[in-house]
């Protein structure tokens, strides 16, 4: 069973008996960008005028890699994690986005970069298992 409507394979009811109720979607991944928000607070720096670091007052997007960005087309995100939308299409993929603060508590200045990873197996987001 697939857990959500997303990039999910097609599903078979056991090995033997194949389900024709399942339809295969594939999306145009084109028209789909991320706008990545984030808020970090520096705990033990509570009392600190900038002890919180945050994008989430930002009122506009802006795509990477012009500068100030904050918003990814699904390409960028896969290429950041080290993949291509061919080699997860078929199967899916969860990814792990990591948003990197480099701040001078000192000033508002807060450099900000984006990681990502690929998190799941070569067997994709979601799968099939037969229990027989």
């Amino acid at each position: 069973m697939c857990s959500w409507e997303s990039w999910c394979p097609v599903e078979r009811e056991s090995k033997a008996k194949p389900n024709n109720n399942t339809d295969v979607r594939v999306v145009d991944t084109t028209k789909y960008a991320l706008w990545i928000k984030a808020k970090v607070r520096f705990g033990t720096l509570a009392t600190h005028a900038h002890a919180d670091v945050s994008t989430l007052g930002v009122q506009r997007s802006v795509m990477y890699p012009k500068a100030g960005y904050n918003t990814y087309s699904v390409d960028d995100l896969l290429r950041l994690a080290g993949t291509k939308l061919s080699d997860v299409q078929a199967k899916g993929a969860t990814l792990q986005l990591n948003v990197i603060f480099k701040c001078n508590l000192d000033s508002d200045a807060c450099e900000q970069r984006l990681q990502a990873r690929v998190l799941d197996s070569a067997a994709g987001h979601s799968h099939v298992k037969f229990h027989e």
